[in-house]
């Protein structure tokens, strides 16, 4: 019995010790790739967060909602797109800034259509590149705004840009702001 309760204490003791070793091997493993590339690293995994943070917040809120998907442009009434300084809807619109008060810059889509339409929005870049911001978003209907987010938590370069609201089913753009960055 004391042999048994001794091996049993040896692998106990080497089971840890293991466990140690792949957690060690772990960290040096991040801590190494963490110094090779960065901020670059850092900041992808910024950015998937807050993707994943606007997806879920989006999806919690338009829980029991019925959302309209529209294929038929003519369904479509025209939305306004727009950007503030503060997160007020009601605030002024802007459409230049500069690259210091980019965290305080918010994105609004309203429109008059009373049914629930679900959109995407495009931003064209300085460099002419265009990609969707953020996750597919849904009016309120009635006229309010929705909130459409801000910039992430890297500075935006300088120059013109272009937001499109695009209608999800549709390739029709129903409403556009353009504004500037500056330095």
């Amino acid at each position: 019995m004391k042999e048994l309760i001794h091996h049993g204490i040896k692998a106990y003791i080497a089971g840890c010790l293991g466990c140690l070793g792949v957690i060690s091997m772990v960290l040096a493993v991040c801590l190494v790739i963490g110094i090779v590339f960065g901020g670059q690293v850092l900041s992808g995994a910024t950015g998937v967060l807050q993707s994943l943070s606007g997806a879920l917040s989006k999806g919690i809120s338009s829980l029991g909602e019925e959302g309209g998907t529209f294929t038929n442009p003519e369904q479509i009434e025209p939305m306004q797109v727009y950007l503030t300084m503060k997160d007020d809807p009601q605030g002024e619109q802007i459409t230049s800034f500069s690259v210091k008060d980019f965290k305080e810059v918010h994105f609004w889509v309203s429109t008059a259509q009373e049914e629930v339409v679900s959109f995407n929005l495009l931003m064209t870049f300085p460099d002419g590149s265009q990609h969707q911001f953020g996750p597919t978003f849904r009016t309120a209907g009635g006229g309010q705004a929705t909130a459409c987010g801000q910039f992430g938590d890297q500075a935006p370069q300088t120059g013109e840009y272009r937001l499109e609201v695009v209608p999800q089913g549709s390739t029709t753009v129903v409403g556009s702001v353009s504004f500037t960055i500056t330095k």
